[in-house]
């Protein structure tokens, strides 16, 4: 059976959808020259593993960037913490709560266009009463 796509072209939705599913789009769009949108800011808080949570945060790889990696690295630790305090498992709140505001950042991303209205969104998604500790 023939594809209508070619080889290269399966490589790199393969590449793209691991990224994705692993937490790492926003390093996979910034590696291959690509625009990161909101959603991809927020796809390793909802995709990632503790450790990952803890990882260093990614290097900008342009200056307009900068303030988007400062935003997730803000947001892995603020996780990180919540779920180091056993306040809820990780996993639950990315099901319950991180992919689907993944999701609706994918739909719209007018929701949060800017690093600050991602990481209010993203607060106020985690901690709707407020009792999270905000550093």
């Amino acid at each position: 059976m023939r594809h209508w796509w070619k080889r290269s072209d399966r490589s790199e939705l393969v590449a793209d959808c691991e990224a994705m599913l692993t937490g790492a789009a926003a390093e996979r769009l910034m590696r291959t020259g690509r625009p990161v949108p909101p959603w991809a800011w927020v796809n390793l808080l909802a995709h990632g593993s503790a450790a990952d949570l803890r990882r260093p945060p990614m290097m900008a790889a342009s200056l307009a960037e900068r303030p988007w990696c400062r935003a997730r690295a803000h947001l892995a630790g603020q996780l990180a913490r919540t779920v180091d305090a056993d306040v809820a498992p990780l996993a639950r709140l990315q099901r319950e709560v991180l992919v689907p505001l993944e999701l609706a950042l994918l739909d719209d991303p007018s929701i949060a266009p800017s690093p600050t209205a991602v990481v209010h969104l993203v607060l106020r998604a985690l901690d709707p009463h407020g009792r999270l500790r905000r550093h």
